[in-house]
């Protein structure tokens, strides 16, 4: 299911987001339709690649596990779901493990407009993985800026391009270093704005859910729609320019 609060895999309700991780896979190698899905799809049978491994148990001491299933959604890639009674409630659960030195692929996955809104399915559904290639899973990747601008508090980075930089307070980021080596990093952003007289000024933000405070932002037409004067609360915005800032 589609959680924008959630950066999880283990959604709860569907509603709009911004932000995903797709997986995708040679479709020739699976045997798979050339169709983006939002649903994981299974592998072929007699594949010669086998799937990853499945995680080891996430259920912390103290609690009952109810149920566990594991099932590979591609050659590399494989969806376990788990249900547990913990001490501080009932917990349902799905984690996806990627082989990453499979055939698979990691795309960043947002719409057209770093403040455009959709559900993970959709966005899925609407992915072009490339030619020969089929999206297998979607997972939500970020918290969002709800009800407000709509855009990600984290950062984001497309194609090697920074698409938008991480408001304050949300450094954390998943990637993908040397050797396929998946990490968890803090991803901090660093600027200079050069205005048209040459003058310079730290810039503190680019295309971000919110401008720190005495800081300086930029957007671009990839923002999108959302008022720009809500990045900077008790502003308002006139003429293309945030203004009456207190």
């Amino acid at each position: 299911m589609d959680d924008p609060l959630s950066g999880r895999a283990f959604a709860a309700a569907p509603r709009p987001r911004a932000l995903a991780a797709a997986v995708t896979v040679g479709a020739v190698a699976l045997g798979l339709a050339p169709a983006a899905a939002a649903a994981p799809a299974p592998a072929s049978p007699g594949s010669a690649v086998s799937p990853a491994p499945a995680p080891a148990s996430a259920v912390p001491d103290g609690a009952l596990e109810l149920s566990r299933t594991e099932r590979p959604v591609a050659p590399g890639a494989q969806l376990t779901t788990y249900e547990s009674l913990e001490p501080g409630g009932w917990l349902a659960a799905q984690a996806l493990t990627l082989d990453l030195t499979s055939d698979l692929e990691i795309d960043y996955l947002a719409g057209e407009d770093v403040t455009g809104s959709g559900t993970v399915s959709d966005l899925a559904a609407a992915h072009d993985p490339g030619e020969g290639r089929t999206t297998v899973a979607a997972l939500n990747g970020d918290f969002y800026d709800i009800n407000a601008t709509g855009a990600p508090v984290g950062s984001g980075i497309s194609g090697g391009e920074l698409t938008q930089s991480a408001a304050e307070g949300s450094s954390e980021a998943v990637g993908i270093g040397p050797g396929d080596a998946g990490r968890v990093l803090e991803l901090y952003f660093d600027g200079t704005l050069t205005l048209p007289d040459g003058t310079q000024a730290p810039l503190a933000a680019y295309n971000a859910a919110r401008v720190p405070d005495d800081g300086v932002g930029v957007y671009t037409p990839q923002w999108g729609d959302a008022d720009r004067a809500l990045t900077v609360p008790g502003s308002s915005a006139a003429r293309g320019r945030t203004s009456s800032v207190p």
